[in-house]
């Protein structure tokens, strides 16, 4: 039992570095962009039509998938005037316990992502700027993301779950 747990926190844990490590470099195409607009328009008058809402676009992607390595990297707020009193056993108990809150808001932000980028890929729902840029793709990427969000939580669970219920790490 302990191997197949092991084996599946390894393998989201992986997964969710790779991803936070992609996220990361995706601030460089977003400070550019927005760069790019406010030169263009502040010192050649000129705005883009497309810098501000594909920078939105990115940063939307930035910041669904940058949720996964958060809770991998403990980023997450705790009550630390409490928590950081607590054995590394007691943190594990309570956090298995408050896990069904957190599992409750993955489900809601996978399911609503994954409803709302199927029916975008349905209509081959557009921008109703003057871009007309595709958004179908860019639902499709977050809905991955908060499914990324679901997994890292799950790996968490099981981390906190076995440090509980035998009182070691499980990696």
């Amino acid at each position: 039992m302990k191997k197949l747990a092991q084996c599946c926190v390894r393998a989201i844990d992986s997964m969710t570095l790779w991803s936070g490590r992609f996220c990361s470099l995706l601030l460089v195409p977003i400070i550019a962009m927005v760069s790019y607009e406010a030169f263009s328009r502040y010192f050649f008058n000129k705005p883009t039509t497309w810098a501000m809402e594909l920078s939105t676009l990115v940063f939307g992607v930035y910041m669904i998938w940058s949720m996964a390595p958060s809770i991998l990297n403990k980023g997450q707020v705790a009550m630390d005037a409490f928590y950081n009193k607590w054995s590394l056993r007691t943190r594990a108990m309570v956090d298995s316990v408050t896990f069904v809150l957190v599992l409750i808001f993955c489900l809601t932000v996978f399911y609503e992502s994954a409803y709302y980028a199927v029916e975008s890929w349905q209509m081959k729902e557009h921008s109703r700027s003057l871009l007309q840029e595709p958004l179908y793709h860019w639902r499709v990427i977050l809905s991955l993301g908060a499914l990324m969000f679901l997994l890292q939580a799950l790996s968490s669970f099981l981390k906190n779950l076995w440090l509980a219920v035998t009182g070691e790490d499980l990696l």
